[in-house]
């Protein structure tokens, strides 16, 4: 990964949602059976143009090419990893209908010494999108990869970022009254093959981490690791059940490990703050089917996303 590349801006993309993006893949490989991601019709008749777009499916590949990461980044197909995902949300309802521009630029790069040996690189991903003008979603993605050698002096050891541009939230309306401390879960069918290949047509993802088995051999592993969308969208669905999508919200999330073929994940959560009529704090968690951890978020909505 190259780690020179902090500052660095790619060309801004407008595109239809619904020619690069699928609800309706997205929410089966999930078993998500929410009419509204499911069905147009059923969206319309609530008043949405198209089926909803979730925050998660909104990533950085959009904005930046295979041949940019590669390329342009230095990433390597199965070694260069995501640890985790910061999603801001305005609250907008985004469809398959809408058009969206998207822009994306390297925020932070440094590396440092490795505790198994070897420099640890990290590079944050920053992608903003809008719709007519609007800010409507920013994800941050932060990967790392693993190098031979030493550290490079001339590379920061700590992030510097190179933007600190705030996200413009809209004024938060009032949450729903939550009962209890407690969230709705979900959990995911059994991960196959076609959940898989759903998952990157859904989300036009082009990492083959997720489809190859010999990439993901090649970079250490034993079969094909799932998206990284799948555990943010299960980090954000006990929320979303809870306020629905038209709530200003930051998910600050992180991935602590990884999943494959044949696990069943499970999003759950509880209040982790104060409820009040315009803000809430929660504490979200995904783990498989057998208790083990797989990723962490804290969800903030309202006001409560400005602290």
């Amino acid at each position: 990964m190259d780690v020179t590349t902090q500052g660095r801006a790619f060309p801004s993309k407008k595109f239809l949602v619904g020619e690069r993006l699928s609800s309706v893949s997205f929410a089966r490989a999930l078993g998500l059976e929410d009419p509204l991601l499911l069905h147009s019709q059923a969206a319309r008749e609530q008043g949405f143009t198209g089926r909803l777009v979730l925050p998660a499916m909104l990533g950085f590949h959009l904005a930046v090419s295979g041949d940019d990461l590669v390329e342009g980044l230095g990433f390597t197909w199965g070694r260069t990893l995501n640890l985790g995902i910061d999603v801001d949300w305005a609250g907008v309802p985004v469809t398959e209908e809408d058009e969206l521009h998207a822009r994306a630029r390297v925020v932070a790069t440094w590396e440092r010494v490795n505790r198994r040996g070897g420099v640890r690189q990290f590079a944050r991903i920053r992608t903003d999108f809008t719709m007519a003008g609007r800010p409507v979603c920013r994800c941050e993605v932060l990967f790392t990869e693993v190098r031979e050698g030493v550290p490079d002096p001339t590379v920061p050891t700590e992030p510097r970022f190179h933007d600190a541009e705030p996200f413009a939230y809209l004024a938060p309306p009032s949450l729903p009254e939550i009962d209890g401390k407690a969230l709705p879960e979900h959990r995911t069918p059994e991960m196959t093959r076609l959940s898989m290949a759903r998952l990157s047509v859904a989300t036009d993802n082009p990492d083959p981490l997720h489809l190859d088995d010999d990439v993901a051999r090649s970079a250490g592993f034993d079969a094909v690791l799932g998206h990284g969308a799948v555990v943010v969208a299960l980090l954000h669905e006990p929320v979303r059940r809870t306020v629905g999508l038209l709530v200003p919200t930051r998910l600050e999330t992180s991935q602590t490990a990884s999943f494959t073929l044949g696990n069943s994940l499970v999003g759950s959560g509880g209040v982790d703050g104060v409820a009040g009529p315009d803000s809430a704090r929660f504490r979200t968690d995904v783990r498989d089917e057998a208790g083990r951890d797989v990723g962490s978020a804290t969800v903030k909505l309202g006001v409560a996303v400005h602290e």
